[in-house]
């Protein structure tokens, strides 16, 4: 595959993203890749092929409040705007159907806002199959990569252990689920915690069966526990999810995952080796099936790592930019 291409890629931070970090490195495949610049002494240079830009939308609210944020929409039509004069072909890259923190009553114009962006763009990624999303375009996400950890002060899980691994936030509904786990059961949270007010509370709903990690995990050290584990826990289910990072994530580490149904996760049970995902409709379901599951025998895990790996990345990405082209 021989590809000269020039990418512009947003946001391109090789250090602190694990996401970015994977993908960036596939596209690199294809080209030179760059950071989105959006200052006028590029405007009028010689055009990069194609810029991809990731969560964009997140500007369109305020986090704290959840409500629109009227300067983040106006910046990020603008530099879109610029985009044109700076790409050939420009890519947006829909994570979610509205940021996380978006208030219900605020869903529909956010939506809308994203659908306007949407369609202002050449083209559309998304990481799920299955998706209400018009005319979208399926990239698998890529999977995750680690090392073995040197970390003496990390134990291994017990195997009759369950993670809930990522970032602690009120909308994942944590607190939910350890008001409905069995004390029989064991859990370990881990991840970063931006929230304090709501580490507190899961910290004064923690049962001994319970232990919450407060100081964060490298992607590493989070496989090594992963691994070891019983499965990974994903108890939220919201509207606004179109795919998850931590699903993919905890198949990376060759894990199980016990999930709340959506449309992402009825997909990859149907399109992944059985004894993978496991679905339910509540919390409550969820943490009942947890008291009587089993381990499978055998589980095909590199079937199912295969499904976000670079060649298949590759292949979807070939695809679209010739497409474009």
């Amino acid at each position: 595959m021989m590809y000269k291409y020039k990418i512009a890629y947003a946001p391109l931070d090789e250090t602190r993203n694990s996401y970015t970090l994977q993908f960036s490195k596939i596209l690199k495949k294809f080209g030179k890749v760059e950071s989105v610049s959006y200052s006028p002494s590029v405007w009028f240079t010689k055009k990069v092929d194609f810029a991809i830009i990731n969560w964009p939308e997140d500007a369109f609210v305020a986090p704290k409040t959840g409500n629109p944020c009227l300067t983040g929409i106006a910046k990020t039509f603008t530099k879109l705007l610029i985009l044109k004069f700076r790409a050939k072909k420009i890519i947006y890259v829909q994570h979610n159907y509205y940021p996380h923190s978006t208030k219900d009553k605020w869903a529909p114009l956010i939506k809308w806002l994203i659908s306007i962006y949407r369609q202002l763009a050449d083209q559309c990624w998304v990481h799920s199959g299955i998706t209400t999303i018009p005319n979208s375009y399926y990239i698998p996400h890529p999977a995750y990569s680690s090392q073995e950890i040197q970390n003496n002060e990390l134990k291994a899980l017990s195997k009759d252990t369950y993670v809930v691994f990522g970032r602690v936030l009120r909308y994942k509904k944590i607190d939910i689920l350890l008001n409905s786990l069995p004390k029989n059961i064991k859990l370990v949270i881990c991840g970063d915690t931006p929230d304090n007010h709501y580490l507190d509370e899961l910290i004064k709903l923690a049962t001994p069966n319970v232990t919450i990690y407060t100081k964060p995990l490298n992607d590493n050290e989070a496989a090594f526990l992963i691994k070891n584990s019983m499965g990974v826990i994903v108890c939220h289910s919201s509207n606004d999810m179109i795919a998850s990072g931590s699903i993919v994530f905890a198949l990376s580490a060759k894990s199980r995952v016990f999930a709340l149904k959506t449309e992402f996760t009825t997909w990859l049970k149907n399109s992944l080796p059985d004894n993978v995902i496991y679905d339910y409709t509540t919390i409550s379901e969820l943490t009942k099936a947890l008291s009587t599951e089993k381990p499978p025998a055998e589980i095909d895990f590199d079937s199912a790592i295969a499904h976000f790996s670079s060649s298949a990345l590759e292949k979807a990405i070939e695809s679209s930019f010739q497409k474009l082209t």
